[in-house]
């Protein structure tokens, strides 16, 4: 079996900068520490191709949040890494969190992402269709749950921060109430919000042996 450690360091493309980095790296390296024995030995054998990457930015505002897969034309999935895994610069100052042990929703982010490249997904959603798309992200999050991550912990957080968003909820320790939505924006969240509760129910259908 091949080294992880040589093979995440040959499978990551860096932000450039070294504390971001050196935690995206033990972020994934974790998350392959963490996979069923077979599943990994495919990925060592190409099935599927994967690879890992951080933006790189100039500015701190032009970091781009989300995680995210995506299919290229030669057949390799390409892992984005976000702020919720390895720390929001627009928050923290640019200050990554290298320092910080490493939770498990965002070993679940990790694995939801390599979730859709292993079942083969194309990942790409259609504009103003995101509920149409929730069936490959529930069965994402279903592969990832029997792989022993806990999506539903990520999935509760998702469904909060769209709750709070549209004013729905706010939990202790919540910022202050976000600012007024408008009209196209709130659309969106409502539409996050029905999405998130939909795979939180299809995450409670599963075998008690695969839930979360």
């Amino acid at each position: 079996m091949i080294d992880v450690s040589k093979w995440v360091n040959k499978h990551y493309d860096g932000s450039g900068h070294p504390g971001i980095d050196q935690y995206a790296i033990k972020v994934v390296t974790t998350f392959i520490h963490r996979l069923p024995p077979k599943v990994w030995e495919d990925i060592c054998n190409g099935r599927p191709r994967l690879r890992f990457y951080v933006p790189k930015y100039k500015n701190i505002s032009d970091y781009p949040g989300n995680s995210m897969c995506r299919g290229t034309t030669n057949g390799t999935y390409i892992i984005k890494l976000g702020a919720r895994i390895v720390g929001d610069p627009t928050i923290q100052g640019g200050t990554p969190k290298p320092h910080t042990p490493i939770d498990e929703v965002s070993l679940a982010i990790v694995s939801h992402e390599v979730a859709h490249a292993v079942l083969g997904h194309d990942c790409i959603i259609p504009p103003g269709r995101f509920v149409e798309y929730d069936y490959k992200e529930i069965e994402a999050d279903a592969l990832a749950v029997s792989w022993g991550f806990k999506v539903r912990e990520w999935l509760e957080e998702l469904r909060h921060g769209a709750a709070f968003n549209l004013g729905l909820e706010r939990w202790e320790g919540d910022p202050v109430p976000p600012v007024e939505l408008n009209d196209c924006s709130k659309i969106i969240e409502e539409e996050h919000l029905e999405g998130y509760q939909k795979r939180i129910q299809a995450l409670e259908k599963l075998q008690p042996e695969n839930r979360p």
